[in-house]
């Protein structure tokens, strides 16, 4: 029976390297990313509190996605199996990314009233970046649901390398909206460079500090 555990969780743990080698994630370290959102205090312009309303969104998103497949662990005294439990704690990531992709939504599409029109089609382009993004989220949590049906240790770690896949279009698609967001924020007009270069949460990704890939 030993053994059988053994070679089950074998396979599991080369499923998790498939997936964490995607994130650079670990199945041993018990850290937590968090993305630090910037404050400031009130600005007279609201087109710069948008901006770093966006801006602290995308950082989360950004956190939430890095952390998908990072710090798995398995127990091999509990009575859940080692699928069940890494499953569980994928689908807790995930949810938690997907959280952050509606969060991101909800930050670019709260245009203020009195914003130029430039600033209203900044957001609207954004927004369909953010939407690829959300749904690449959105398939990567399906992708686990496949995982329920893993009859044995190998079917499992096959299930795991598909989720690596599909997280591996996800993290692409954070890259993408990173890089319009930061191609917006410096190349746009005056107005969103205004709103964007005014706002403290977006200095990071103005400097390029904030990058997806890890």
């Amino acid at each position: 029976m030993r053994n059988a555990r053994v070679a089950s969780l074998a396979a599991v743990l080369a499923g998790i390297a498939a997936l964490t080698g995607c994130s650079g994630g670990s199945t041993t370290a018990n850290s937590t990313s968090t993305a630090g959102a910037g404050t400031s205090s009130a600005s007279p312009d609201p087109a710069v509190a948008w901006a770093g309303g966006v801006c602290s969104a995308a950082d989360t998103l950004d956190a939430s996605v890095k952390a998908i497949g990072g710090s798995l662990k398995i127990d091999l005294h509990s009575s859940s199996g080692a699928g069940d439990q890494v499953r569980t704690q994928l689908k807790t990531q995930i949810d938690a990314a997907e959280t952050a992709a509606a969060g991101l939504a909800t930050a670019l599409t709260t245009v203020p009233a009195a914003a130029s029109p430039d600033v209203t089609a900044a957001a609207s382009q954004l927004k369909t970046s953010r939407d690829a993004l959300g749904t690449s989220v959105d398939n990567l949590k399906s992708s686990i649901s496949g995982l329920e049906s893993a009859s044995d240790a190998q079917a499992l770690a096959m299930g795991l390398a598909a989720v690596g896949g599909q997280f591996a279009v996800t993290k692409a698609a954070a890259t993408t909206f990173a890089t319009h967001l930061k191609a917006t924020s410096t190349a746009g007009s005056s107005a969103v460079k205004d709103a964007f270069g005014q706002a403290p949460p977006c200095q990071s990704r103005l400097s390029g500090a904030t990058s997806t890939n890890s």
